[in-house]
């Protein structure tokens, strides 16, 4: 065995050869074989190394003694006094080339869902991205995900992309398993995650040596669960290491739910010197599997502290077990520098610790194809300050050429370069920013969350300490109750802005912030679509159209379901002016310039109903009215909202010059062809007068009213506010007289039969009620269909 100790200054500063950085004593080395041979066999192997003989070329020439390196490990061996020596990390480039670290990890994160009732803040992904990030971790393996069916997550700014594979969406999802990796890695990935089951997925990389690796996250079943899922597990398990070439470097990452012990003697080349506590038989299982395929724990290698190796505790006895691991193939063994649990991470709501483990590995990087350049879009958003209109104006006309060329083509080219360089130096390019409520509040989370780290390591210290447990639960309740406070104030601003953009008529901003909010929009297969997205018919109806409104506004609806409209921590009122922002704008695309019937109207109320309801959390047992509906979220019927949104769109046409082709569609009339007999089609100038009606506004003045934009806007919505109580008017009176005629509809008394009593149509006798019942129903036909109840049959 090997002595270790410290190297003094002086050894330092002589070690310092390997890219001026010294090597630092490798305290948790693994010293099951270490050198045994007299030094000058050590000397004389090491002269075998053609880069052994430069590197020690390189060092004899300083005085001291000179660094040579260990066959066994990836580490300098220094001859010391006698035979022994001591082993030093070298924190640089290694003799034999260079490595590079990756960062490994497998954390058992409890959930990664997000629910308003449960003590977790939200944004799971969120938080567990960020403190990966603060570990540097760049694949991390994640148990027990709980999310539904497969799929993938980016954060942006938390820099990782979570993959996972879990139960459908209709089973109880107690398990799930998933990766989280760096954003930076997954663009030169050659191939995704694939999902195995609810307990395993692999990953495949390609590292710099032309050689593959194969990295498996799995999560075991618990030691109470029964005998035949944990032979399914295993048998999984077996089918993926079996389909893994020999060639291939393995690691195996995730909760295991076993305890392996520490008995080395029994287990040799599977379980390193340095387990914990005793071995029961999920942990015979996992280590009868590493023996079979010869994998080693690499939890078990290192020699450190008990806290650093162990990574759950138990909630009963308060004991801490190793049960998650991280294990390769044995030749592969000399790659793993380290492996620990981090005890100073965050604990972010789970009851177990982040095990890292950090390989000297190298991934090949995937070449990407040059795409031709791209035109930027300018900040024409500036062009709403004077400044910049002032700026862009006196840019311009310094710019201009006071002669051109007499060639047009060339005038235009020359005229189109002046304003476009004018427009880059003031306007500038637009940037995309992305927008989430959690990375626009990243600082005060992220200090509450350091916070609440602060008081569970000063608990974790002291751990009967009852005062130390009261303040790690107060800064716990803390970040709760803030980051939900700084959700609903984002939502609520977001929504103000998404409002007055779709007010303005902006629709390029609207949709950009929409888009910005909540992701694009998921696209479908249409027969024919125009460049605005409606769909072209040569019916001359909207039916197809309607249903498209009715497809996107149930698309835009889901999108937003978890995040806005079933989320607790908002209020109802920041959820109405989502909808009104969101859904309202998405379902009445176009209406401007709709025919509308009385069934395009009630499919649109319906939806309009509907999903009022389901953000109001009102059901149909409340017994609740339409109008009752719209009063309390302050939202006009459908119907109103299109007649408004139709005569402003109108008074927009009458204002435009006579030459527009709008003015000039509206005002026209077929020359040739005739009406069909019978009920004539509706056009769209029946709409425009049926509006004017409804919002009784002058049928002879309007166009001249629509000349004054002020006064036009005003009037229409005056007349929309009065068409609106118009319409809940009718609906009350309606609903009264319903009532009033069911109150008043006389139903004709039912005759009341006693047993002994014989039937009314013949003189025979029953025995019993139901005996009575069934033989009226013989005269149901001779009485006109009237029949008698058993209720009404007295003893």
């Amino acid at each position: 065995m090997v002595a270790v100790r410290r190297t003094t200054t002086a050894e330092k500063a002589d070690e310092g050869c390997n890219r001026g950085r010294p090597p630092v004593v490798l305290d948790s080395m693994p010293l099951d074989s270490g050198p045994s041979l007299p030094r000058t066999v050590w000397w004389l192997q090491a002269h075998q190394s053609l880069h052994v003989k430069r590197r020690h070329a390189q060092a004899s020439s300083r005085k001291g003694t000179h660094p040579i390196l260990h066959p066994g490990y990836k580490a300098l061996w220094r001859p010391g006094s006698g035979d022994g020596g001591r082993i030093v990390k070298s924190e640089g480039s290694l003799p034999c080339g260079q490595k590079h670290k990756f960062y490994f990890g497998t954390w058992n994160v409890r959930t990664l869902t997000d629910s308003q009732t449960s003590e977790r803040p939200e944004r799971r992904t969120a938080i567990i991205s960020r403190e990966l990030k603060r570990f540097r971790i760049d694949i991390a393996a994640l148990s027990e995900t709980r999310l539904a069916d497969e799929g993938q997550l980016k954060e942006e700014k938390g820099g990782y992309t979570f993959f996972w594979k879990g139960k459908p969406a209709d089973e109880p999802r107690i398990h799930g398993v998933g990766f989280a990796i760096k954003n930076n890695l997954v663009n030169h990935l050659h191939e995704l995650p694939v999902g195995i089951s609810e307990r395993l997925m692999t990953v495949r990389l390609m590292l710099a040596s032309s050689q593959m690796a194969t990295v498996v996250s799995a999560y075991a079943p618990t030691l109470d669960a029964q005998q035949d899922v944990k032979e399914a597990f295993y048998a999984d398990l077996d089918t993926i290491l079996s389909k893994v070439p020999k060639e291939d470097k393995l690691i195996l990452l995730g909760d295991f739910n076993a305890r392996v012990g520490r008995n080395h003697d029994l287990w040799r080349g599977t379980l390193g010197r340095e387990g914990v506590g005793n071995t029961n038989s999920n942990g015979l299982l996992l280590l009868t599997k590493c023996s079979e395929y010869v994998l080693v724990i690499t939890n078990t290698l290192f020699r450190q502290k008990n806290k650093f190796k162990t990574s759950w505790m138990h909630p009963r006895s308060k004991r801490w077990h190793l049960i998650d691991f991280v294990i390769v193939r044995s030749q592969d063994r000399r790659d793993v520098l380290s492996t620990r649990a981090m005890i100073s991470a965050d604990e972010c709501w789970t009851d177990h610790r982040l095990i890292r483990s950090i390989m000297s590995i190298h991934l090949m990087r995937k070449r990407r194809h040059q795409k031709g350049q791209t035109r930027r879009r300018l900040n024409i958003e500036r062009l709403g300050d004077t400044t910049y209109q002032q700026q862009l104006q006196a840019a311009i006309s310094a710019d201009l050429l006071d002669q051109y060329p007499e060639d047009i083509e060339k005038h235009w080219d020359t005229l189109s370069d002046t304003i476009m360089n004018s427009c880059k130096a003031i306007l500038g390019h637009k940037t995309r920013r992305h927008q989430d409520w959690y990375d626009e509040n990243d600082t005060e989370i992220q200090q509450l969350i350091n916070t609440k780290r602060k008081t569970f390591i000063t608990w974790q210290n002291d751990i009967n300490c009852r005062d130390k447990r009261e303040a790690h639960a107060k800064a716990k309740a803390a970040v709760q109750s803030q980051v939900r406070t700084l959700k609903n104030q984002w939502w609520t601003q977001k929504a103000l802005e998404i409002q007055q953009l779709a007010d303005s008529g902006d629709t390029r901003g609207f949709f950009e912030a929409t888009r910005a909010v909540y992701g694009p929009s998921q696209r479908c297969l249409t027969p024919l679509r125009s460049k605005d997205g409606s769909l072209l018919s040569s019916k001359a109806t909207i039916d197809e159209e309607v249903h498209h409104r009715l497809s996107c506004a149930s698309g835009a609806y889901s999108k937003l379901k978890k995040r806005v409209f079933e989320n607790r921590d908002l209020q109802s009122k920041t959820k109405i002016l989502v909808y009104k922002a969101v859904l309202l704008p998405t379902l009445l695309y176009g209406s401007e310039a709709w025919t509308t019937y009385s069934r395009h109207l009630k499919a649109l109320e319906a939806f309009h109903q509907r999903y009022l309801r389901r953000i109001l959390r009102i059901t149909w047992e409340d017994r609740r009215t339409n109008t009752s509906v719209l009063e309390e979220a302050c939202v006009s019927t459908i119907t109103a909202i299109i007649a408004q949104f139709q005569l402003r769109w109108t008074g927009h046409v009458i204002r435009m010059p006579d030459s527009r082709l709008p003015k000039q569609v509206l005002y026209s009339q077929l020359v040739q062809g005739k009406r069909a007999p019978g009920g004539q089609k509706r056009r769209y100038k029946d709409n425009i007068k049926d509006n004017l009606k409804k919002c009784h506004i002058c049928l002879k003045t309007w166009e001249a009213t629509a000349r004054n934009r002020a006064a036009w806007r005003q009037a229409v919505q005056d007349g929309a506010a009065q068409y609106n109580n118009d319409l809940h008017s009718a609906a009350e009176q309606k609903r009264r007289r319903r009532k009033e005629t069911t109150s008043t509809k006389k139903v004709p008394p039912k005759p009341t039969l006693t047993i002994d009593d014989p039937c009314p149509h013949c003189t025979k006798v029953c025995g019993s009620r139901i005996g009575l019942f069934a033989h009226l129903k013989t005269h149901k036909d001779q009485e006109g269909g009237q029949t008698y109840s058993t209720t009404s049959v007295r003893r």
